[in-house]
């Protein structure tokens, strides 16, 4: 009868063993995806993050250049006036 217990408990244990390998294996492959899925989602917002710095900058320089064309087309406004002002002050 002992030895009948004895081996009982060794294949129990040997069952607990086996679930405890197979689970810890069900974990690794779990954390080797996710470790993974980390990655691809860096990447992702890793170039996420320069399509915005470029189109960040794309606006900067539209913003600078229009800012730039409105002065220019004030001062045109402003010569033009200030040329017809005299003309019609010398007429």
């Amino acid at each position: 009868m002992d030895k009948l217990m004895d081996e009982t408990l060794e294949t129990q244990s040997f069952t607990d063993f086996k679930s405890n390998v197979e689970q810890q294996l069900i974990d690794q492959h779990d954390f080797e995806r996710l470790v993974q899925q980390e990655k691809t989602l860096n990447a992702e917002i890793r170039e996420i993050n320069e399509n915005l710095k470029k189109k960040m900058d794309e606006f900067a320089k539209e913003a600078t250049e229009s800012s730039d064309e409105i002065s220019k087309l004030r001062k045109q406004v402003n010569e033009c006036k200030t040329q017809s002002d005299l003309e019609i002050n010398y007429k």
